[in-house]
């Protein structure tokens, strides 16, 4: 039963909910969030795919290796990413993002 993200949201903004509503209210928010991304990969891919996008891409990419951002960013990510991995890890929140993704968790 596929249910809106407005249903969603009016469901979680009243002021007390059922137990026996959790489950559906969650499993429908998880339906709207992967459905919501998958429309929205579809146009960012749409964008990113048209010539448009191809302009602002190379603009972008330009400016990022003349202005000295893309090698800074580098740097900073790479003395995190190990970092944001184990909090990852640990939290589950990394397979979540792959659930909504559509992608399958990720081993223990």
């Amino acid at each position: 039963m596929a249910v809106s993200v407005t249903e969603v949201l009016q469901k979680l903004s009243k002021e007390k909910i059922e137990p026996a509503e959790v489950g559906t209210i969650l499993d429908a928010a998880r339906e709207a969030a992967i459905k919501a991304r998958q429309e929205l990969s579809k146009k960012v891919k749409e964008f990113w795919t048209s010539d448009e996008g191809e302009l602002v891409r190379y603009m972008l990419g330009w400016e990022a290796e003349q202005s000295g951002f893309a090698a800074e960013m580098e740097r900073i990510m790479s003395s995190v990413r190990e970092d944001i991995r184990k909090v990852a890890k640990a939290t589950g929140l990394g397979n979540k993002y792959r659930y909504v993704w559509g992608k399958p968790p990720k081993p223990a």
